[in-house]
């Protein structure tokens, strides 16, 4: 009896441990390179991700009287450059200006579905910038993130930057991704980001903007340790982040925020208190916007002194009212001011000043001058071009319908 008994002792035991083997195999049985373990916290939201990023356009236009010479002309400023002058960053900043459809010549790079193709074939992109511009990570796959200042020109500047300008060009998650031999989505990349996401990253605003075009209307989503984070939470810490740190003297968190509250009006996905608070934030700011802009047309790269908590980063450069932080700041402010929700427009004095200053500095400007300040000359062009009397409704950006 006794024997009878370890026996069947045994072949539970052997039972039960062909079980537990079967369920830590289940995970890795019938799924593609696309999808993430069932234990993945990053999958759900992933997966629910609206395919098609929403459609934010511009509601301002027609103020400016420019010249058909100076229109074609601003075209042909903003220009892929040769390929041991590229980068990743610039290729972005080209199809900024252009949209997909937009057709180059005198270069390698065609059009921009050209530049579309190095951000999204592996073998693509390292034949073009001599290193992979995209690679596969366990949680899906990531393109390199170098700094403002690197000049690894096959790295995004800023973290989720490529991720950022495919959703304002209305790139679907089911953008096919050529690794090697591998085929991956653009909702890998998405995944990816989600699942190393934490509030306090140095770098926050590029990704907002991705997850604000793709996520709504879902509220929240986790990372790949469990830890939730809504959008009420990161709006908060946008409002809350200073701008003399920020970048382009604290432009492009503005024009995030700007997105966020024109997105949340067309599906919902703050909570009351936080739409209030993110409403009456851009209110001051704006407020301070048109309370600082120059006579002619310009801001100064610390037009937000006022804003700030606490004392100026001692970090920043003092001279930011030179031509330079000039131009870098008012692209980026005119641009911005083209998105505001009707509710919170500014005067259109205000754009047309600014649009004004922007066009002479472009009709000014030399090749060698838009080379080697590419960045603000692109978003100068934008305004230019939207701004422009008798240009097509809605910019050459954000062409997604809506789901």
């Amino acid at each position: 009896m006794r024997g009878f008994r370890t026996t069947q002792m045994a072949l539970l035991f052997t039972g039960l441990l062909g079980i537990g083997i079967l369920i830590l195999q289940l995970p890795r049985v019938g799924l593609g390179p696309s999808r993430a373990r069932s234990t993945d916290p990053t999958m759900a939201v992933a997966v629910k991700a609206r395919s098609v990023p929403f459609s934010v356009r511009p509601v301002i236009g027609g103020l400016l009287p420019v010249r058909p010479e100076d229109r074609q002309r601003l075209q042909q400023l903003i220009q892929p450059f040769r390929r041991d002058a590229s980068s990743v960053s610039l290729c972005l900043h080209v199809l900024r200006v252009h949209g997909l459809d937009g057709r180059f010549s005198g270069g390698n790079l065609p059009s921009g579905r050209s530049i579309l193709e190095l951000l999204t074939d592996r073998k693509a992109g390292q034949a073009y910038f001599g290193e992979p511009v995209l690679f596969r990570t366990r949680g899906g796959a990531r393109y390199p993130t170098g700094s403002s200042t690197s000049t690894m020109k096959w790295e995004e500047t800023h973290r989720d930057q490529v991720l950022a300008a495919l959703a304002e060009l209305g790139i679907p998650l089911s953008q096919p991704l050529k690794l090697d031999d591998d085929m991956l989505t653009l909702r890998d990349v998405l995944r990816d980001s989600m699942g190393s996401f934490h509030l306090h990253q140095d770098e926050l605003v590029w990704t907002a903007l991705a997850y604000g075009l793709y996520l709504p209307p879902q509220h929240s989503w986790c990372n790949r340790f469990g830890d939730r984070t809504s959008f009420d939470d990161l709006v908060a810490e946008l409002i809350h982040r200073p701008l003399d740190k920020a970048s382009c003297a604290g432009t492009h968190l503005v024009y995030t925020l700007i997105i966020l509250a024109r997105v949340d009006q067309q599906e919902p996905f703050l909570t009351r208190s936080a739409r209030e608070g993110l409403w009456q934030h851009l209110q001051r700011v704006l407020r301070l916007v048109v309370a600082k802009q120059r006579p002619e047309g310009s801001w100064s790269g610390d037009w937000y002194q006022e804003l700030l908590e606490g004392p100026a980063d001692p970090g920043r450069p003092s001279n930011t009212s030179n031509w330079t932080y000039q131009l870098v700041t008012t692209s980026h402010m005119a641009e911005l001011l083209l998105y505001l929700p009707a509710e919170l427009q500014v005067p259109k004095q205000c754009l047309e000043r600014s649009g004004s200053w922007l066009y002479e500095q472009l009709r000014a400007a030399s090749p060698e001058s838009v080379r080697d300040n590419f960045c603000p000359f692109s978003h100068a062009a934008c305004v230019v071009g939207q701004l422009a009397i008798g240009s097509h409704e809605g910019s050459s950006r954000f062409y997604a319908h809506r789901e």
